[in-house]
């Protein structure tokens, strides 16, 4: 292979190209001629993401089930909206996830296309962001902190009590898509150690007991 991924900087990805070489990608598109082969490079990233079936439908979300494809006119009104404005790409991916609850591969190719934007750079931007998912997420999404107060406040055995309950691990979506587990470095309130956040709500002092009628709480919602 002549080219991979080097680094992402700005929202840019960048190449390195014959295991040297380091340029942006678009330059990269333009000074080697490649066109539509780099932007595979960004697609080839997302369908191994995505784990597009050949139905064309998609599956990924760490549950084993298959997720229907998008239906592309949702975004239509926010292409429409957005197309003629600077600084109009992170904007427009947060509308779409919006929709949709991640980024759908088929989504960020049609964004690519509407707003003349190079897929490896909406790929850049997606990775570097936090905020944003390449894959389905479940209705409730469970935060659990592992900073270093809820970390030796026990927040690893509160972490394995909920993997256990669900049946998934962390960065995973239930098969009912109600519930996806993702670990993160600080939840900013470490009075509450060990901590987790589940939507907008948060809990505190947690034990591995405790668990259990925290997420029962939520199958109803």
């Amino acid at each position: 292979m002549l080219y991979s991924v080097a680094y992402i900087k700005n929202g840019l990805a960048y190449i390195r190209y014959r295991s040297k070489k380091y340029v942006d990608a678009t330059d990269f598109d333009t000074m080697h001629g490649f066109g539509d082969t780099l932007r595979v490079w960004g697609a080839r990233y997302m369908h191994d993401n995505t784990d597009t079936t050949t139905d064309g439908k998609e599956k990924g979300c760490g549950c084993g089930e298959r997720v229907p494809a998008p239906d592309l006119a949702l975004i239509d009104p926010i292409l429409n909206h957005y197309r003629d404005m600077p600084g109009n790409i992170i904007p427009v991916l947060q509308e779409a996830q919006k929709h949709y609850g991640y980024l759908p591969e088929a989504v960020l190719v049609k964004i690519s296309k509407e707003l003349k934007v190079a897929l490896s750079h909406l790929y850049g931007v997606v990775t570097f962001y936090a905020q944003f998912y390449l894959k389905p997420r479940g209705r409730h999404t469970i935060k659990s902190c592992q900073g270093t107060a809820c970390h030796v406040r026990g927040s690893k055995r509160v972490l394995q009590a909920i993997e256990d309950h669900l049946e998934i691990k962390d960065g995973e979506t239930t098969p009912d898509m109600h519930f996806s587990i993702e670990t993160v470095a600080c939840l900013g309130t470490c009075f509450l150690a060990p901590a987790v956040m589940i939507g907008h709500d948060y809990y505190g002092d947690l034990e591995p007991k405790s668990v259990k009628k925290m997420l029962n709480s939520y199958k109803a919602k």
